[in-house]
């Protein structure tokens, strides 16, 4: 958040996600936060749905979140019978980098998996305490052509970050080294 551009918007109230500006935010209005990392390192158990029933309880739309939240329970439900008795993984493309990354548990689709009880390969589907032993970081895991093995599913599912010339170009060269590469 930019300061100076939120004090010239005269707020009565600000709402934010983690911020390194939140002391200077305070002393333009009152600050409502919510940081899904500290939250969830925090938190014996963690929910998808958490921080989107946070804010609906401070814009008081709770019963229409909790309408939608049980949507996607529904649907997730079903995602969990049409995968049954199949592995699947989930990973994204760093196209700048090359690699394959694995999102920690604290990733809502990795949340959205485990809700919807996704069968995981070994090396996903694992705790954040893990994730951060195993990658030295509580975000993403990188994986290389020569661990492939960790995302080796009968399903794979790949995020992709697209919307620029630069990224769509990137995304279609990796996933050609992808496929061409025997392993």
């Amino acid at each position: 958040a930019n300061p100076d551009a939120v004090l010239q918007a005269r707020p009565d109230l600000i709402l934010v996600e983690a911020s390194d500006v939140r002391e200077q935010l305070a002393a333009i209005a009152p600050v409502i936060a919510w940081d899904t990392y500290v939250n969830m390192e925090a938190a014996d158990e963690f929910s998808w749905s958490d921080p989107a029933m946070f804010w609906a309880d401070v814009l008081g739309v709770t019963a229409d979140a909790e309408v939608q939240r049980d949507r996607i329970n529904e649907r997730l439900a079903v995602l969990g019978e049409l995968s049954e008795g199949k592995t699947v993984s989930i990973i994204s493309t760093n196209f700048v980098s090359g690699n394959l990354q694995l999102g920690s548990p604290m990733y809502v689709y990795e949340e959205l998996a485990a809700a919807a009880g996704l069968n995981r390969p070994e090396h996903q589907g694992i705790s954040l305490a893990e994730h951060k032993q195993r990658y030295g970081t509580p975000h993403w895991g990188i994986v290389n052509i020569e661990t492939l093995n960790q995302i080796d599913a009968d399903v794979i599912i790949m995020l992709t970050f697209r919307g620029t010339p630069e990224a769509d170009e990137g995304i279609s060269s990796l996933l050609d080294q992808l496929e061409a590469n025997p392993l």
